[in-house]
């Protein structure tokens, strides 16, 4: 089957084959799958310094290859989203997880709100759960904006 062009391996756009069905030369499975074929180079001169940078952005972003990862680096420029590290995201994912709790306690004080001013409940809230609240709110939006101004 011939070449076709389109979106490649990790959303890249570039050139894809499709392997034929049955066995392949070796007697083991062949599957009907597209493959990227890379075929075109581009070629970059870099001090050992810019090359140790490289290699140690790779590692710390768990890349497979140096070239998976410049791809990928290059690709999330493009795009104009970070390249985050496995660090990062659990960093932020905590964030997510302490922005949504303290959403869950905002609305449960406005429930508490909702049902003393319309006479189903005969306590509102106390002002110490304001306050809480109020703290836990920006703390995490501390944490969400400091996140932010990392990236462009």
């Amino acid at each position: 089957m011939p070449a076709r062009p389109g979106v490649g391996c990790a959303g890249l756009v570039g050139e894809c084959a499709a392997l034929p069905d049955g066995p392949s030369d070796d007697g083991g499975p062949r599957f009907a799958e597209e493959v990227c074929l890379r075929e075109g180079w581009i070629k970059i001169r870099v001090t050992g310094e810019e090359r140790q940078r490289l290699e140690d952005g790779a590692a710390q972003h768990q890349a497979k290859t140096l070239s998976g990862f410049i791809r990928r680096a290059i690709d999330s420029a493009i795009i104009q989203k970070p390249l985050l590290t496995p660090a990062e995201i659990d960093q932020l994912d905590g964030t997510r997880e302490q922005l949504r709790m303290a959403g869950v306690n905002l609305n449960a004080l406005l429930r508490e709100v909702h049902l003393f001013e319309n006479g189903v409940s005969d306590r509102g809230p106390k002002l110490d759960d304001y306050r809480a609240t109020l703290a836990e709110l920006r703390q995490a939006l501390g944490k969400v904006t400091d996140i932010l101004r990392r990236y462009p």
